[in-house]
């Protein structure tokens, strides 16, 4: 309500003056906040990225920017600085319990509360609205930041110091991809300061590199060198001792794998990548690393057509686990998410192989098909996944030139649940029941399940829709 440009037409008035007087009133205080945290006082996390979310909405109004410039380089390089660098407790997290480490940085929860995020937040409105004030300051504070870090790189403080600058590169992304005069200075940054930290002694500093990568993916590098040593950086952190390294350099690699000057390095070496990927997913819960996985199916789906029962299987492991924990916790909507996840990659490897390679889907139906029978068993527990298993289900009905006896056995269940509790998906089932009508009408009418023929429950499933409609 506060500001003119974003707020409605009715509040328009009151967002003039708060703009105008309240907020320049309410900013003295917040920013005193921001002073004491700054000199070591306790400010607990909540008051602190509140205090950085108010100062962000200030950037934008002339009339609190003007209150907030003189103080620019200290709220730059003390109060933002601070908070974009590596702190106890995340070393402490990232060495202990790496798995929770990964988990909280793709969690997009974490934004509401992480002081963090906060910060990159201010520095981004900064860099958008008042780029001349700030970014040349910025520049200079990295350039020297970096001179300080090279004398003594295995300092503490000095790798802490390292880490702030490579999250800003990154939260100023935008900004410098796109400016005339920062555009030119990125690759030679990246291949002073970014690329070699791949291989740096401190773990932390590995990940945080290919972090920065991630956000410079769409990035058409001036060198054709520059390129392969960020993807052959990447292909190295998938070996990386540490989880959350690996899993830094698995994520940046999404957009490099749909870049062709990559696939003469990828094709030799695709299943050993994919099994890295699969290692990677034991390890962590992150759905980032099955979005990863769709990519690379999508880039090289008739390269891995032979790989793909053997892709499906440890999938679908993951959805057992990721569902199982779904339906013993009401709470678990993680889990349930990435069980989903699970089930739409299935989708993905299933679009490029079914059609070309109609022969591979006997092998995948091996492991598909008892946990199809269990999720269709287990009723509305199972709500969220039906839809995707009918569309699974389409590709088995559609592409072989018959239906084999195991796809068969899932029609029967699939009635029953359509008539019992799935009504609400009778569109989704159309595609599946017709294709086992029309592929084979005659074993159609010869089945039934729990005593009540095929032919019976879909004439029962038509009277519920005709009643259903009226």
């Amino acid at each position: 309500y506060g500001n003119p440009k974003v707020c409605n037409d009715e509040h328009v008035q009151f967002a003039e003056h708060f703009k105008n007087n309240t907020a320049k009133l309410l900013l003295a205080p917040v920013m005193h906040i921001l002073a004491q945290h700054d000199k070591g006082v306790f400010v607990t996390d909540t008051v602190l990225r509140m205090s950085l979310t108010f100062v962000n909405n200030c950037v934008e109004m002339a009339p609190t920017y003007k209150l907030i410039k003189p103080n620019l380089d200290w709220l730059l390089f003390r109060v933002i600085f601070n908070q974009l660098c590596l702190n106890d407790e995340e070393m402490e997290l990232f060495n202990d319990d790496p798995s929770e480490f990964v988990r909280k940085v793709h969690d997009p929860l974490e934004e509401w509360t992480d002081t963090r995020v906060a910060a990159i937040n201010v520095l981004q409105m900064l860099a958008r609205y008042r780029l001349k004030d700030t970014l040349p300051r910025i520049m200079s504070f990295i350039s020297l930041t970096l001179v300080e870090h090279a004398k003594a790189p295995l300092d503490p403080v000095n790798y802490r110091n390292k880490d702030g600058i490579l999250v800003a590169i990154g939260a100023l992304s935008p900004v410098l991809r796109e400016n005339k005069t920062y555009k030119v200075q990125v690759e030679p940054f990246m291949l002073a300061h970014v690329i070699p930290e791949f291989a740096s002694p401190v773990p932390y500093i590995r990940f945080r590199a290919f972090w920065v990568v991630e956000y410079y993916d769409m990035m058409k590098w001036k060198n054709e060198s520059t390129f392969h040593a960020i993807l052959q950086g990447c292909l190295n952190g998938l070996r990386d001792k540490s989880i959350p390294v690996r899993t830094a350099a698995a994520t940046s690699m999404k957009m490099l794998f749909e870049k062709p000057a990559a696939h003469d390095t990828i094709r030799p070496i695709l299943k050993e990548i994919i099994q890295e990927y699969f290692n990677l997913m034991e390890e962590v819960d992150s759905t980032t690393i099955l979005s990863v996985i769709q990519s690379i199916v999508m880039q090289f789906g008739d390269e891995l057509y032979t790989f793909a029962p053997q892709m499906i299987h440890k999938i679908m492991e993951q959805f057992a686990e990721y569902s199982a924990e779904a339906s013993t916790d009401n709470e678990a909507d993680e889990a349930a998410f990435s069980a989903c996840e699970c089930l739409e990659t299935v989708m993905h490897i299933l679009d490029v192989v079914a059609e070309p390679h109609p022969e591979m889907l006997a092998q995948i139906e091996v492991t598909l098909v008892p946990i199809i029978l269990q999720i269709v068993s287990n009723g509305e527990q199972c709500y969220e996944y039906i839809e995707s298993i009918l569309s699974i289900i389409g590709f088995f009905t559609y592409y072989p030139d018959t239906i084999s006896p195991a796809i068969w056995s899932l029609c029967g269940p699939l009635l029953h649940a359509l008539h019992e509790w799935a009504y609400d998906y009778i569109l989704e089932f159309t595609t599946p029941l017709l294709n086992y009508i029309s592929k084979d009408i005659n074993t159609f009418l010869s089945l039934n399940h729990e005593g009540v023929s095929h032919m019976e429950r879909l004439i029962m499933i038509s009277e519920k829709a005709l009643v259903h409609d009226m």
